[in-house]
């Protein structure tokens, strides 16, 4: 089923009304940016392509993404290589950002940057969901992040989502065995402790082989036989559900 926002088909727009709801911030802002292409014409990218803004109006909101994100009028004619790391990020969210969306894609928006750096991104990416009324569909592996600027969860296993749950209920009264792992796998800054062991074993899935029943049985440290054979269905929680057949 394809998705929809407010009740019209994401399948039934075309690419330029898709691209004015829905715009991406990608891991690597080095690679997500032209690198011979200066800083403003980058941002304005977006709105040439719309094919209906004068040239005019695309300079005067280059400029105003540009201040908004933290970068100034000279940034705009240097290339993407005469910036450091947060800089780029800042641009590809001015370029993100330019087409006023409703909804910004972040795939691992600071897992490429310095870890100082990283929270000037995230409270910059805070600042403008406020201020814009944004909705993100944030990604990521980092689960501190995660529980910083969420306010939903879903986890996924082999590409299906096995929890999706309010962030401060996950975290504090995770339910599937998966997200319980996931959990229990972060890293402590206590010496000694070493590396926690989640029970899940050291054989990697392989997502071009699902396997039946519930896709996460083989590595499930509390699967019961029906669990490889059994399909688990949606038991509904408030605000999501969790799938997983020892849930009551």
């Amino acid at each position: 089923m394809s998705p929809a926002v407010e009740g019209q088909r994401v399948a039934d727009m075309d690419r330029r009304a898709r691209a004015r709801l829905i715009q991406p911030v990608f891991q690597d802002p080095f690679s997500s940016l032209n690198p011979l292409a200066r800083v403003r014409d980058i941002v304005a990218m977006p709105l040439r392509a719309q094919g209906n803004i004068d040239r005019a109006d695309v300079t005067r909101r280059v400029e105003e993404m540009l201040a908004r994100v933290g970068l100034t009028t000279e940034m705009g004619a240097r290339l993407p290589t005469e910036l450091s790391g947060g800089q780029r990020q800042r641009v590809a969210i001015a370029r993100a950002l330019v087409l006023k969306p409703r909804i910004v894609v972040c795939d691992e928006p600071t897992s490429a940057l310095d870890v100082s750096v990283q929270a000037q991104i995230l409270n910059l990416l805070a600042e403008l969901r406020r201020e814009l009324g944004l909705t993100y569909v944030f990604i990521s592996h980092n689960l501190a992040v995660v529980e910083h600027v969420a306010s939903e969860v879903a986890v996924m296993y082999l590409g299906r989502i096995v929890e999706r749950r309010p962030t401060q209920a996950l975290f504090h009264a995770p339910e599937h065995p998966y997200t319980k792992a996931l959990l229990a796998s972060v890293l402590t800054p206590e010496p000694g402790l070493g590396v926690p062991d989640v029970g899940l074993g050291d054989v990697m899935p392989d997502p071009a082989n699902i396997p039946p029943g519930c896709r996460f049985h083989p590595r499930c440290p509390v699967a019961e036989a029906r669990c490889a054979t059994q399909t688990p269905p949606l038991k509904a929680r408030p605000g999501g559900g969790v799938e997983c057949l020892l849930v009551p």
